[in-house]
């Protein structure tokens, strides 16, 4: 028996071989083998034997009898050979040397073939017998302890590594590779994970490139760390911000902190809000009611906070806070800025009620979050897993084999020739993502008792004054000395001048205590306090008798946005006391109408504000 060569159903027997070359194929680099080449092209006599009909193929191997017709079987031969990656079978004197097939497995070409390269009619001898000449190229790999096939999806993985340091010796690590995969029959993009390595301590992934070749084999990825100071917090991917101390006259001392966060695509803004203010707060300390022993104790007061949401393309957030601080010992806190914080690494706790943390340790300033592979979208759409996207979304996209005979060539559809997702699993690595922050759920909650009443809720007051003014006038009379002049003048032999007056108490001190309030409020008038005719302190025996009192409303104006009215109000009241008020006594001094507090929390007594060292 001679060499008989079989494609796509095609029998030519007894051949004569005219080319058989072998060539190794190498990586990009020059460095690892990928496979075999075979070029082969052969010429023989195909018989046609049996009825051929219009997309049946024909029976050509010897033995079978029919009759046929020349011109159709040579116009269904023809095409047959032409149409690639079908199976290749080539025997010599009945033993199989050669096989391949089109698609992935055992024996499958690793290049998209075979690939038919010529096919030419030589010689038509009768209506059953041609002579054809018939070039084809194939690609298999090899394997020593298989037949022909493939170990896995991938063939061959090479890459390059350079790394950049900078004039700040921050250094930028860059990998540069080439995927190659045995078959375009998979979703090329679902072996990401083969091209990606683990994130080191102290670098961010700053970018990821991965771009499959038309011919689905060829993959080429570029990944890029850079080195950074302070990791973000997960879900942010990257935090910008400053910690700022600062003094005017070294008594008083103001702490701002201004922190922006920006999260990847499918993280809840919430999430970050709630983590920038975690971030102030262990930068700040606003929410403590005491310090550490080893920290200089002061006290704290909000002065500022802004929260701002960022509304774009990017998904960010910011937050500024400010505070003026009151140090027990202005010289020792100058040192020991905010208990030691300006300056020190970022360290952040899970608030208390807020659910553990998904899977990982607490945050560490040193450690960058691992990111998806494939990205994150916003808020979850089509996708069966919220936030996260996944190689199957790119499978529609990814370009398919096709043929001039085939109708679909559109980018994106489906593909409708044999494609294989097979199982890739057997090449990709999963790499555990390691949760190096915390999701800050809910934000801090004051400890201390809520200050506002309903009555700001049902109204806002966007401005509210109110101050009183307590007169003691005592009823004195400055009378002179009469006396020579040449006696008041004279000093005698420098000693102290005589006094020139007399003061003299003609009855006791009266007083009076004046009331000044102002206040504006959008969508109803403000609540003005009422003037008496008389009123008691209630702590004291101190009488107020009203001697006048004004109230000046000015007419609505409109608010910005046009819908609302914003009323205003001025009064003035001035009360005449039965005496003037002790130091040892507490006085009114008004509470605000949107406050829960009464008259006796806003009281005030002398000795808590006079101040003999500082008088007169």
């Amino acid at each position: 028996m001679g060499t008989t060569v079989t494609y796509n159903g095609v029998t030519l027997q007894n051949v004569i071989t005219r080319t058989w070359d072998q060539e190794v194929e190498y990586d990009q680099s020059g460095t690892d083998v990928l496979f075999t080449r075979y070029k082969l092209a052969f010429e023989g006599i195909m018989h046609v034997q049996g009825e051929v009909g219009s997309g049946t193929a024909p029976n050509i191997y010897s033995g079978n009898s029919g009759t046929t017709n020349a011109v159709t079987a040579l116009n269904d031969i023809s095409k047959r050979l032409w149409e690639p990656r079908r199976e290749l079978v080539v025997n010599f004197g009945g033993v199989e040397a050669l096989r391949v097939i089109g698609g992935y497995g055992t024996n499958g070409d690793v290049n998209n073939g075979p690939r038919p390269q010529r096919v030419s009619i030589t010689h038509v001898a009768s209506n059953r017998v041609f002579r054809v000449s018939f070039a084809i190229e194939c690609a298999t790999v090899f394997c020593a302890d298989q037949t022909s096939t493939a170990s896995g999806f991938i063939l061959n993985n090479r890459w390059s590594i350079s790394e950049e340091m900078d004039d700040d010796f921050f250094i930028t690590r860059t990998i540069r590779g080439q995927l190659r995969l045995s078959t375009a029959l998979v979703v090329a993009h679902a072996f990401k994970g083969a091209c990606v390595p683990s994130l080191e301590p102290g670098f961010k992934r700053a970018s990821l490139s991965y771009e499959v070749a038309a011919d689905g084999l060829t993959c080429d990825y570029t990944v890029v760390d850079r080195q950074v100071h302070t990791s973000a917090p997960w879900p942010a991917t990257s935090i910008n911000g400053t910690h700022t101390e600062s003094t005017d006259d070294g008594v008083t001392y103001a702490s701002h902190l201004s922190v922006r966060l920006t999260g990847h695509a499918g993280a809840d803004k919430r999430a970050l809000i709630a983590l920038a203010v975690a971030v102030a707060d262990a930068k700040l300390n606003y929410s403590k009611t005491t310090v550490l022993a080893q920290e200089q104790k002061f006290t704290s007061l909000l002065t500022h906070c802004a929260i701002i949401d960022h509304i774009g393309d990017r998904n960010e957030v910011e937050v500024q806070m400010s505070l003026a601080r009151y140090p027990d010992d202005p010289a020792a806190f100058l040192g020991n800025l905010a208990s030691g914080k300006l300056g020190a690494p970022l360290s952040l706790n899970s608030p208390a009620g807020a659910p553990p943390l998904p899977n990982g340790p607490q945050y560490n300033p040193g450690i960058s979050q691992e990111p998806n592979l494939f990205g994150y979208n916003p808020y979850g759409i089509a996708r069966s897993n919220p936030g996260e996207d996944q190689a199957a979304a790119l499978a529609v996209m990814q370009c398919y084999l096709q043929t001039p005979c085939g109708g679909n060539h559109g980018i994106t559809l489906q593909p409708t020739q044999q494609q294989q997702s097979g199982s890739a699993s057997e090449n990709q690595k999963d790499y555990p993502t390691q949760v190096s922050g915390q999701i800050v759920t809910t934000l801090n909650t004051w400890t201390d008792p809520y200050y506002n009443n309903e009555e700001m809720q049902r109204a806002v007051y966007t401005m509210v004054r109110m101050e009183s003014k307590y007169s003691v006038r005592p009823i004195r009379v400055q009378m002179p000395i009469a006396r020579r002049l040449s006696d008041s003048s004279s000093s005698g032999s420098g000693g102290t001048p005589p006094d020139t007056c007399r003061f003299y108490a003609l009855a006791d001190a009266i007083a009076e205590r004046e009331i000044w309030y102002e206040a504006e409020r959008v969508g109803d008038w403000p609540q003005v306090p009422r003037p008496s005719d008389t009123y008691s302190d209630g702590q004291s025996s101190i009488q107020g008798t009203l001697l006048e009192s004004t109230v000046t409303p000015r007419a609505p104006t409109i608010s910005p946005n046009g819908q609302q009215k914003i009323f205003h109000v001025t009064s003035y009241c001035r009360y005449g006391l039965n005496r003037p008020p002790t130091d040892a006594e507490a006085i009114n001094v008004g509470a605000l109408p949107f406050t829960s507090f009464s008259q006796v929390d806003n009281s005030v007594m002398g000795n808590s504000i006079f101040n003999g060292d500082i008088g007169p």
